[in-house]
């Protein structure tokens, strides 16, 4: 081959499948002469200047944990007119990937035109700002369709960003890859007009990064299959597609904006959630078309998410929002789908709004609201025992037909309004014994055009057990739509799960100022939808912590001791005061005990307390127990709470093990002193008398030695 053939060839063949670009001849970089004022790139070549790159695919034998073309000067453009970087094929994934273009530590860099593939990454961007990638293609680098359920622990693609900020990528593409754009840490950066489809894991991963803002690009056909080769729409709706989605938000993104991009035909859509970090919060999914999803189109367990304008039709579920307290659903389009058009269940979900949303021809449901796994049936029926705190929900205004079974259907949930919808009210359906506070008001045509009132609510400090607190909703205020103010309260039991639902200290309609008495300590949720007559708007003030009345026991270290089975050396156990505790300092107790051992107040055993005026006794309690807590199996659920009398002893034990651990933070935990038949704690009295309580043991065991464990508001009451 002549070099005048072989350089035309360079020049024609910027598409590397078309000329065989993944093994593309050396001699093309070689024989090549820079003209025009470019440079040919070679491999491990390092920019410092403004630089224009010469035409043409360049093969570049780079390794793993090496570049083939390194930036490593602020405010430099590299401009490529033509070029293309070619792998020797991906190596080195996660820490050590090879990369085609590399920026680390930079400011004020651009690249522009530039193209890489059959590398690990395309492009590599770390610790930087400022950056911008315009018109570049970073296509066909480290993909496999064949991985299984991997999630993080395969990395590559086109672009990775690691902790950049203010930069941006327009107009470019990084298709059939593994992810296409990966934004982990850094904020403030902008994906604009970018075509990331046909990757096998994500489009798109937005990875503890906030404030982004991804727009007017297409993630589409993000979808892997693993042994089954996927087939729209034969083999499709309900297979397994290994959690790949065109769009993933994840561990702690908070603020991120996702807009006006087509993320259709992904294994999910977008999907918003806390697999490899914590929950990504106060995410905005505005104008996305996410259709045709084997899954979930959107997908979320994550709170404070806005939903709006979104298509989420022909999917298995349109917009699946498990998880996600404090919501806004609004004008979204969920029809045609192959269970729900929007689902609310399996995870906690409270002080959600749905609105203006048109559901329909969904073949089970149009809103779904359980607070339980109901993921298949007709009717439903909860798979498994697990209860979460489904309530003050609010769908008004949404538009429902030719549904299957059901236009909006409630289970295990309570304190839900509905307000002027327009659906047909045979398909509003309660599921029988698990839902109360139901309330309906207003019609759809009367609600056209009215904006709803705003509500809001007072936080009423620290409420005492047995003294009545006034709960003032009276901030809240009608729109210029006017109507009447209404109000609905509900005040319940803080907490995501339960045993059951708990019964509501109050539910249901009041005054702007409502006045109740808590008869029991701990956290609680205070709640208020107020109305306007067709619509209305939600207000909460959530763990209100209301403290044990009564009388104090234990209150400082030095009243404490302890005691440990025998054999056992707990000699190492330490009581000290805490300043941070719930009320004042709480106490703190160090143990290096293996077996079940009891915390005693007072040391003295002298505290003579006659507790039968009392109806209940309760502590605030958290442990860091490394090991978990021991009980059950022929062992004592946990705590087991002794109260000691001269003649004898009274102890109570729980159904189950209900001592929280360092992740749960403070519980309140509430012991019935007549401990009634349904209470939850069993009583068993050994000549002890609550007309004499001389000390108090609460008890504790964990399966291997040693952990941490705080008391305070040690309380009868």
């Amino acid at each position: 081959m002549s070099t005048l053939t072989r350089s035309l060839l360079a020049i024609l063949c910027l598409l590397p499948a078309a000329c065989g670009a993944g093994a593309a001849d050396p001699g093309a970089t070689t024989e090549r002469a820079a003209a025009g004022g470019c440079v040919n790139p070679t491999a491990g070549m390092v920019i410092t200047t403004t630089t224009t790159l010469c035409a043409g695919n360049f093969a570049m034998s780079t390794p793993a944990g090496a570049a083939a073309v390194t930036i490593a000067a602020n405010n430099v453009q590299v401009t490529c007119n033509g070029t293309r970087l070619v792998g020797p094929g991906p190596s080195g994934p996660g820490t050590s990937p090879n990369v085609g273009f590399k920026i680390v530590g930079q400011s004020g860099v651009t690249l522009l035109g530039c193209a890489a593939n059959a590398f690990q990454y395309g492009a590599l961007v770390q610790q930087s700002s400022s950056i911008t990638f315009q018109s570049t293609h970073f296509d066909d680098n480290y993909t496999d369709a064949s991985q299984d359920w991997v999630q993080d622990s395969i990395q590559g693609g086109g672009i990775r960003f690691d902790n950049v900020t203010g930069s941006s990528v327009k107009d470019s593409s990084a298709e059939r890859n593994w992810n296409g754009i990966e934004l982990r840490g850094g904020s403030g950066n902008l994906v604009n007009n970018m075509t990331a489809d046909h990757c096998t894991n994500w489009g798109a991963l937005v990875a503890g990064s906030n404030n982004n803002t991804i727009s007017n690009s297409n993630f589409s056909w993000g979808i892997r299959g693993g042994a089954v080769t996927l087939n729209y729409p034969n083999l499709w709706y309900g297979q397994d597609t290994k959690d790949s989605a065109g769009m993933v938000i994840d561990a702690a993104a908070t603020g991120n904006i996702i807009q006006n991009n087509n993320v259709t035909y992904g294994g999910d859509g977008i999907f918003i959630r806390s697999v490899i970090g914590a929950c990504a919060t106060g995410t905005q999914v505005i104008g996305n078309s996410v259709s045709f999803s084997p899954h979930n189109g959107i997908e979320s367990w994550c709170d404070g998410g806005t939903f709006k304008n979104n298509t989420a039709s022909s999917c298995d579920y349109g917009i699946w929002l498990g998880g996600s307290d404090s919501s806004t659903v609004v004008g979204n389009t969920a029809n045609s789908n192959h269970t729900d058009g929007i689902s609310v269940q399996v995870a906690e979900d409270r002080h959600s709004v749905y609105q203006d949303n048109t559901l329909s021809g969904n073949a089970r449901a149009g809103l779904f609201l359980g607070g339980a796994n109901y993921q298949n049936g007709v009717p439903p029926t909860a798979q498994d025992s697990r209860i979460w705190n489904s309530s003050h929900l609010l769908a008004q205004r949404n538009t429902f037909s030719s549904n299957g079974s059901y236009d909006i259907w409630m289970g295990t949930t309570h304190g839900v309004v509905m307000a002027s919808n327009s659906l047909t009210a045979s398909k509003v359906v309660t599921e029988s014994g698990t839902t109360a506070d139901i309330v309906t008001l207003g019609n759809f045509s009367g609600a056209a055009g009215r904006t709803p009132p705003t509500a809001a609510l007072a936080n009423p400090g620290t409420p005492h057990t047995g003294t009545p607190v006034t709960l003032d909703a009276s901030g809240s205020r009608l729109s210029s739509s006017g109507g009447t103010l209404a109000f609905n309260w509900l005040v319940q039991t803080a907490g995501s799960t339960f045993a059951a639902l708990p019964t509501p200290v109050f539910a249901g309609a009041g005054p702007s100022k409502k006045t109740i008495t808590f008869t029991s300590a701990g956290y609680f949720d205070i709640d208020v939808t107020a109305t306007d007559g067709f619509l209305g708007a939600l207000a909460s003030v959530p763990s209100v912590l209301v403290m044990p009345g009564g009388v104090r026991v234990g209150q400082t270290a030095s009243t404490w001791t302890w005691q440990c089975q025998p054999g056992d050396d707990c000699s190492a156990t330490a009581f000290s005061d805490d300043p941070a505790g719930i009320e004042g300092s709480a106490v703190h107790a160090t143990t290096n005990a293996a077996f079940n051992i009891a915390f005693i107040t007072p040391a003295a055993k002298n505290l003579n307390l006659n507790a039968s005026g009392y109806s209940k006794f309760g502590f605030f309690v958290k442990g860091n127990d490394p090991n978990g807590w021991q009980g059950g199996g022929g062992l004592p659920q946990l705590p087991q709470v002794v109260l000691g009398s001269p003649g004898g002893t009274i102890t109570y034990e729980p159904a189950s093990t209900i001592l929280p651990n360092t992740a749960d933070g403070w519980t309140f935990i509430e012991v019935p002193l007549a401990a009634p038949a349904g209470s939850g704690w069993t009583r068993t009295n050994a000549g002890g008398s609550l007309s004499q309580v001389n000390w108090i043991e609460i008890h504790a065991d964990v399966w291997d030695a040693g952990f941490d464990i705080w008391f305070d508001a040690v309380s009868f009451y």
